[in-house]
């Protein structure tokens, strides 16, 4: 018995999408919506331009239902935020914090997490930019650690995934700047062992911040196919 062959292409993928929409009374536009956005995080670090459009093009669809998608909305907006910092654009930092604390008012805490995480790693960026090749303070990270903990404490969480991921690149710096390189490389091998299979480009700013731990001083968004000095922190734009 033959099996017959067939050539797929993306219309019957949106074919696909559209009937599983129906079946489970879904919106089509959201969905098509989601899979964008989730296309332009995955090339953040590849083709930010073209990520930083296809983020808008999600966010026009999903502010046609904003309301019965406010989480997927306002996590789209803030990763907008974060590509107009990877493309050096000024950052309305009142809004990007406005957008996460709706994350937090609506219980998202993931989400809200990951939020105050990026807002983060864009100020982390900025210092850099404004301060050349000083290391950030350690009061300025000693802030951002504590507000982290805080909301795990309050919420009786630990990190875990994407969460922890994250979370790991921002303290691996405030263990660097401390000098406290034996904590920093458990924080890399941590992340490596996270990624490993994810894809050899996200090993790429994990091993050049291991091998570069005690000469490392501004902080700057990993894009791939670039190289970069001993003396600068890579952080990575692809988490969820």
């Amino acid at each position: 018995m033959s099996i017959r062959t067939h050539k797929y292409n993306y219309s019957d993928g949106l074919i696909a999408i559209k009937k599983l929409s129906e079946k489970y009374n879904l919106n089509f536009q959201v969905e098509i919506a989601t899979i964008i956005m989730d296309y332009a995080r995955g090339n953040m670090s590849i083709r930010p331009k073209m990520s930083y459009r296809l983020f808008n093009i999600s966010k026009q669809y999903f502010s046609k239902a904003k309301s019965e998608n406010i989480r997927r909305f306002v996590i789209c907006q803030i990763d907008l935020f974060v590509m107009q910092n990877i493309l050096k654009e000024n950052v309305n930092y009142i809004d990007f914090m406005n957008k996460v604390n709706i994350l937090n008012e609506h219980n998202f805490l993931q989400e809200y997490v990951k939020g105050k995480l990026k807002f983060f790693a864009c100020r982390m960026v900025d210092f850099g930019r404004i301060n050349g090749d000083s290391r950030i303070s350690v009061s300025f990270m000693t802030e951002c650690i504590n507000e982290i903990e805080k909301i795990k404490l309050n919420n009786y969480i630990s990190l875990q995934g994407r969460e922890r991921y994250l979370y790991n690149y921002i303290l691996c710096y405030f263990y660097i700047i401390q000098n406290q390189y034996e904590n920093a490389k458990a924080a890399i091998i941590e992340n490596l062992a996270y990624v490993k299979e994810a894809g050899a480009t996200y090993k790429i700013p994990l091993e050049h911040n291991l091998a570069n731990l005690e000469t490392i001083r501004r902080v700057e968004w990993f894009q791939n196919q670039c190289n970069y000095p001993e003396n600068v922190y890579l952080l990575d734009s692809r988490f969820w």
